[in-house]
């Protein structure tokens, strides 16, 4: 799919579905078309003050790239103090 344009791999998923008389793999289609409505978009799913922290966090970190912990060092401290 690197070289080909969106519209003509969907074009070629349309001819090997309509040439098709598998039936679970239809139905495998079918299930996982269907899938998709019951999920929730993942900015539904972060709660607004989550969302500002992690804005927060990430400008101070732009702001100070080099005044950060390395994270086995913040492991080893956090599991000190448990």
């Amino acid at each position: 799919m690197k070289n080909s344009s969106l519209q003509t791999v969907k074009l070629d998923i349309i001819q090997q579905i309509t040439s098709s008389n598998d039936t679970s793999l239809i139905n495998q289609i079918w299930n996982l078309l269907n899938s998709n409505k019951n999920v929730v978009s993942e900015s539904q799913d972060i709660p607004y003050w989550h969302k500002s922290e992690l804005d927060k966090r990430s400008q101070e970190f732009y702001a100070n790239p080099t005044q950060v912990l390395n994270f086995n060092n913040a492991m080893d401290e956090l599991e000190k103090e448990l």
